[in-house]
């Protein structure tokens, strides 16, 4: 076999009569590419390999496909009757970042982006990246999925869903061509992956650095690198910036010292993320099980009326004079003040009124060291959970995980659980027995003995 390091010499012929018969619209140049004779490939139907290569193939070209400057035809023929066509079609955009339209991705977003802009209109970072004495740029983009992507029953399993599980990892671009979906950064074990994407496009004068290998596929230097991400926080942990880090490898003569802020960017993108994917899961799932009956808001509504009945008054009994279009409005604000998105605010607030209901519960993440506030409104009291404290993952999340799973799943949630609110309870006790005895701990004793005789009324059954 004839081995050579370079390409050889292109030759021009002409396009054999049997091809130009099919190839639609020919132009002034281009590349022909037959595969004939597949005895070495697992698919040998022609429509079999078409069907398995579209991704692959709409992914590594999607930059030139979806501006136009290139187009790719993906014919499948008879070769003894070269008119008997049985696939003729232009090839699609893949992108795993979820951020262009008319893509091979399914229903409903097939002509519409899946996925938003990880900050907005900083979602492109370019780094200016030293090497060899010149200055080369770098573009890092992220993306995470719309909420639209992530309704519905069990997103994940539908037909974008699972498409996006094909495309997760970090898309390493050279001057507009895929090299490879890196899943150095990827956790396999968790399924929430897909839904988040982190393209990175880099020239080809850095193809050294970055550890090109010949036949274009990886970047085996920058997947070095994210591989090391571990130790990298681990010295940012004990105080070193990421400057410092950089010059210490560029002391120990690590050619590979460049990437590190680039691999550090990322990291902390990908964290960003999969907090704002966890926080949107949380409050699918609670939203999935706050709308099934509401059981809880109705038996404490009841117990409410009776504590009435005896004389006992509370501050937002004063509003229940109002009519319903007023409750209905008055709450429906008071729940976005608090932070709750406002399509959920309204449903809470409607089903709050239209069943005269004295509670609502829902769920929202913000700045506070309190595991829920009452947003009293319109007659109602309006408790909403902070998604961002420990005890919601505690006690709430890992009940309300609505994942199907084994007796011994069940069993180690709510084993969880219980450890939640213990540890809940005995946060209390350090509270009560740090305030200094006196009239304060007095009051604050009687206020845990008074919630427990309301509590002690709500509970009973």
């Amino acid at each position: 076999m004839n081995k050579s390091s370079a390409m050889p010499e292109p030759s021009k012929m002409m396009i054999p009569y049997i091809y130009k018969q099919i190839i639609e619209n020919p132009s002034k140049s281009g590349t022909l590419v037959v595969w004939s004779k597949l005895d070495r490939l697992m698919w040998s139907r022609g429509e079999t390999l078409v069907k398995h290569s579209e991704s692959l193939i709409g992914r590594i070209y999607r930059k030139f496909i979806h501006s136009g400057a290139l187009r790719i035809q993906k014919t499948v023929f008879d070769i003894d009757y070269p008119l008997n066509i049985t696939i003729d079609k232009l090839a699609k955009p893949n992108d795993p970042c979820y951020l262009m339209d008319k893509t091979t991705c399914p229903e409903p977003f097939s002509h519409k982006p899946m996925f938003e802009r990880h900050g907005g209109d900083n979602y492109e970072r370019k780094f200016i990246v030293k090497y060899k004495n010149e200055e080369h740029e770098v573009f890092v983009r992220t993306s995470i999925a719309s909420l639209d992507a992530r309704t519905g029953d069990n997103a994940g399993n539908s037909p974008h869903g699972r498409h996006a599980k094909e495309n997760t990892g970090i898309s390493i671009v050279r001057s507009g061509r895929e090299l490879e979906l890196d899943q150095t950064l990827v956790s396999q074990s968790d399924p929430t992956e897909r839904w988040w994407g982190i393209e990175v496009e880099f020239p080809p004068s850095l193809d050294e650095l970055m550890g090109v290998t010949n036949n274009k596929q990886t970047a085996r230097n920058f997947s070095d690198i994210l591989g090391m991400i571990q130790q990298i926080t681990e010295m940012q942990r004990k105080g070193k910036d990421i400057d410092e880090i950089q010059d210490e490898l560029e002391e120990e003569g690590d050619p590979r010292a460049p990437l590190i802020i680039l691999a550090d960017h990322i990291y902390k993108q990908i964290v960003s993320m999969r907090k704002l994917i966890k926080e949107q899961t949380k409050g699918m799932r609670s939203k999935e099980k706050r709308y099934q009956n509401h059981e809880i808001e109705k038996t404490a509504t009841t117990y409410t009326e009776e504590r009435k009945n005896q004389g006992y008054v509370g501050s937002s009994d004063r509003d229940e004079s109002l009519t319903q279009q007023e409750k209905l409005k008055v709450i429906s604000t008071g729940l976005i003040t608090s932070g709750v998105e406002e399509s959920e605010a309204i449903e809470v607030a409607k089903y709050t009124v239209e069943h005269n209901l004295k509670y609502s519960f829902t769920d929202s993440s913000f700045e506070s060291d309190a595991f829920f506030t009452v947003q009293p409104s319109g007659g109602a009291l309006n408790i909403i959970l902070n998604r961002s404290h420990p005890a919601y993952d505690n006690l709430i999340e890992v009940l309300e995980h609505n994942d199907k799973g084994t007796d011994r799943d069940l069993k180690e949630r709510l084993d969880e659980a219980s450890k939640g609110l213990k540890l809940l309870l005995a946060a209390w006790a350090r509270y009560e027995d740090e305030i200094p005895d006196g009239d304060r701990k007095d009051e604050i004793q009687d206020a845990r003995k008074d919630w427990g005789r309301i509590a002690r009324k709500f509970m009973k059954n």
